[in-house]
């Protein structure tokens, strides 16, 4: 026979977390906006990494900026690798 569940109280008496209860966050949820300055290839990077992001759950408007910067830099690391260099 399987142990008893811990209450909600117990736990916080002693100091553990609750394993079947998902962590909360203050943090709103949200989808952040397109940027309007970026090109095609690094826009289909932003909208990839929203969705890997938001199956997570951990995607929210101030996100973008950090999207944008890492798209931006990916399709230039791409773009370099396709030039072989001597």
């Amino acid at each position: 026979m399987p142990t008893p569940r811990k209450s909600l109280e117990d736990h916080k008496l002693t100091g553990t977390n609750a394993a079947y209860v998902e962590p909360s966050s203050d943090v709103p949820a949200g989808r952040p906006r397109f940027p309007k300055n970026i090109s095609a290839e690094a826009r289909r990077v932003f909208k990839r990494l929203c969705a890997l992001l938001a199956a997570r759950k951990v995607l929210s408007e101030g996100d973008s900026e950090l999207l944008r910067l890492y798209a931006v830099a990916f399709t230039r690391h791409e773009r370099a690798l396709e030039h072989p260099t001597a």
